[in-house]
């Protein structure tokens, strides 16, 4: 959804102070946030799931001001549901970035093609947020099956630049679906310095490991970009 800059302002003001619990949601949770993306015209949940997982590999999309007008629609009726969808996508969001951290990404059923292609959608549209993907060719070649598979770019295109890629494209198709989980988490280790030298800024600007972490999340700093990496 595009915003003008007046938009984006008044956005990132009605988010000012909100606080929220990040418990995972549960499967009420989940269809309750299904059906208040779908009642607002906001992308589906596949989408936003895409669009977190890609922020949760690349340390400068934390701020959700960046990233949630991607996932929001334009009808949203007032401040008390912003405010549901809010809460409720932060604390998915912050689901996926644990899971992450943990070797074992968010990624939709092999078979449920449909899903697939929205997740896909969702990750391509966020890297295209932060100028740190825009120049690293290494990560946008990590990220290429996804935006196969998203319908942004033809298997004849890709295998210009990967010649590895087979020429049965139903075999491919069905391959990068099995896989995805695998290259989404190939996506994350490729960030892993980026993510502590981030870190190594953050302390660098003396945040207190008490103090709310400076990305957004809601949670203490210790507790989410200052936390000890999982090995």
């Amino acid at each position: 959804m595009a915003k003008t800059a007046t938009g984006e302002a008044r956005f990132s003001a009605r988010m000012t102070n909100m606080e929220f619990s990040l418990e995972a949601l549960s499967e009420e949770e989940e269809g309750k946030l299904r059906e208040l993306l779908a009642d607002s015209g906001s992308a589906s949940l596949p989408y936003a799931r895409g669009v977190a997982s890609a922020v949760a590999c690349e340390p400068s999309l934390r701020d959700p001001t960046q990233w949630l007008p991607l996932v929001l629609g334009a009808d949203v009726p007032d401040q008390a549901a912003l405010r549901h969808i809010f809460s409720l996508l932060m604390r998915d969001w912050q689901a996926i970035a644990e899971c992450m951290k943990l070797g074992e990404p968010y990624a939709p059923h092999p078979e449920d093609h449909a899903a697939i292609v929205q997740f896909c959608k969702g990750f391509i549209r966020a890297t295209r947020l932060s100028e740190a993907w825009q120049n690293d060719p290494d990560a946008l070649g990590v990220a290429l099956p996804l935006a196969v598979l998203a319908g942004y770019l033809d298997l004849e295109s890709l295998r210009t630049v990967e010649t590895q890629a087979t020429a049965d494209d139903a075999a491919w198709q069905r391959e990068q679906r099995q896989r995805l989980k695998q290259t989404v988490a190939e996506v994350f280790q490729h960030f892993a310095p980026a993510r502590e030298r981030h870190r190594e800024e953050q302390s660098a600007g003396k945040v207190g490991r008490n103090e709310p972490c400076p990305c957004g999340s809601g949670k203490k700093y210790k507790r989410c970009c200052g936390a000890t990496p999982v090995s």
